[in-house]
């Protein structure tokens, strides 16, 4: 239902209710007037009548008459909510960011907030990177309204999560590595919100198009296990369905108590291909969607199923020359991804320049909305660097025009890489300090581009401080598992040489012992 519909439905009453409507004894010595009540009520009716004009300033103004009238106390709390619900829509629809705050605040506190109150509120906590109220928005929706939550991005409440995340391990340097496990030095009240949004969505069995949101069942079974609460966390991390997610856990000691109480839930091979066959079922039951497919071209890609992913592509690309886009209902938003897909299974093959050509159509296809396709030609630079191309590499990326800050740290990555290749050390030291200055953005990003560098003393130091950090931790353990061997190009090879000896340092060792454990390769590399 179209937000404005759902404003008028909740405020139609106000258009036809007699003037007596709802009168009742306040116990206030001194209630307000029966004419100062009927001034609030026209004044609520008109902001009503206002909005369903669609002239939302004239409604906003009207509805804020209401609310600050003296007779806005003897209105019926349905009024009341009616006209704080109002408020904040149209100040919301307005930009008036603070006042949308202090309206939809009062109208979700009230036994008459409905779906539509909270999922306003959210909208105005998320626009304004509220997310520690997007969160008490989201579990609310999740707790009272579970259906409602199709109507939220999944992307929005993936970047709740992470956010809180990052806010509630966000440990001062002093603190201990028990302290930042245990979170005691975060922020206790993001915390609980964290914890209160992820139960609440877990509880209503929310997941993603493509399958479940390992990673935020994976934050929740961190939270509970702080709190005690293993068999709670065990449910978590038990509904984590991913193999290279699976393998974040064995390899990550938090989750000991889980692991070592399911055995047979921790078998990473078995994991994968348990993830591999659910993925398969969901792209047989729903053949036209390309998010499905593309989820399990991932999984495939790192069995090293490689065949089965090029199957699957040309299968979508040849469906597509004969049916046009339209033949999936999302290939607007997926296409895209299965050429990428391709193209990394061609790489994993050893057929490089097979998938330069085929990251170079993905490339040249614009993204939703027109804009450049950033993500391909980021991986075809990284591509090309990799085979001794710079000048071609930065080529591919001249044009890439507005980036999200992780795009801006994969993008100088090719640039550092670049940058070594042609013997230019000042452009090294340059964009080498510009990532170190947004390092959080791409943490392993900017591992990886020290290494390229040469930089292996940094390096180390650098992935010290992230197995030491709770907020870090996880990519790092990931980063410096032994992958199964595909093949590789000799600068690739080289790099990995280089990594293997950072990792082999026996102070890098010793952070590791502290903290995780390398696993016996079962999955290929991740992705480029």
């Amino acid at each position: 239902m179209h937000r404005l519909t759902q404003v008028l439905c909740l405020l139609a009453p106000l258009l036809v209710l007699p003037p007596a409507y709802a009168s009742f004894t306040l116990a206030n010595d001194h209630p307000p007037q029966p004419e100062a009540v009927s001034a609030a009520r026209d004044a609520l009716r008109a902001a009503a009548k206002q909005l369903q004009d669609d002239h939302v300033d004239g409604a906003y103004q009207q509805a804020v008459t209401a609310i600050e009238a003296p007779g806005f106390s003897g209105l019926s709390g349905d009024e009341k909510h009616a006209a704080w619900a109002l408020a904040g829509y149209a100040a919301l629809t307005l930009k008036k960011m603070n006042e949308a705050r202090r309206y939809l605040d009062e109208a979700t506190i009230m036994p008459q907030a409905s779906a539509f109150d909270w999922t306003t509120r959210l909208q105005r906590s998320y626009a304004t990177a509220d997310y520690r109220d997007s969160a008490i928005c989201v579990a609310a929706i999740a707790q009272r309204w579970p259906q409602e939550l199709a109507q939220i991005n999944s992307r929005a409440i993936l970047q709740i999560e992470r956010k809180l995340h990052a806010q509630a391990n966000a440990v001062p340097q002093a603190a201990t590595d028990a302290d930042a496990d245990a979170g005691s030095d975060a922020d206790s009240g993001v915390t609980d919100v964290q914890l209160r949004m992820l139960g609440a969505l877990f509880d209503a069995h929310w997941r993603l198009e493509e399958g479940q949101p390992d990673f935020l069942w994976m934050d929740l079974a961190l939270l509970r296990l702080a709190r005690g609460d293993i068999d709670g966390a065990s449910a978590a991390a038990l509904r984590v369905e991913s193999g290279d997610n699976v393998l974040s856990m064995v390899v990550d000691r938090r989750f000991d108590p889980i692991v070592t109480a399911h055995p047979q839930s921790f078998d990473v091979a078995k994991a994968a291909a348990a993830g591999i066959a659910l993925a398969q079922k969901r792209v047989a039951e729903d053949p036209d969607s390309l998010a499905k497919l593309s989820e399990l071209q991932q999984r495939l890609l790192r069995m090293r199923r490689f065949d089965d992913v090029l199957a699957s592509s040309d299968a979508v690309i040849q469906r597509v020359a004969q049916g046009g886009e339209k033949a999936y209902r999302d290939a607007d938003l997926h296409y895209t991804w299965i050429l990428d897909g391709r193209a990394r299974a061609l790489w994993g093959l050893g057929r490089w320049n097979a998938s330069i050509e085929q990251l170079r159509a993905a490339a040249q296809r614009p993204e939703v909305g027109g804009g450049a396709n950033v993500s391909q030609a980021i991986n075809l630079g990284h591509a090309l660097a990799l085979l001794g191309q710079p000048d071609a590499a930065l080529q591919a990326i001249a044009k890439l025009g507005g980036t999200s800050p992780f795009g801006r740290m994969q993008a100088n990555a090719v640039r550092v890489l670049a940058a070594v290749l042609r013997h230019d050390p000042t452009t090294v030291e340059r964009t080498l300090a510009e990532m170190r200055e947004h390092r959080d953005d791409a943490m392993s990003t900017y591992e990886f581009a020290l290494v390229q560098a040469g930089r292996l003393d940094d390096a180390a130091q650098l992935l010290r401080e992230r197995l030491a950090d709770a907020r870090w931790r996880s990519d790092a353990l990931t980063d410096v598992q032994i992958y199964a061997r595909v093949p590789q190009p000799p600068l690739a090879a080289e790099y990995e040489r280089r990594w293997r000896s950072v990792v082999a340092r026996p102070d890098v060792q010793q952070a590791l012992n502290a903290v995780g454990r390398i696993a016996s390769p079962v999955l290929g590399p991740p992705p480029w």
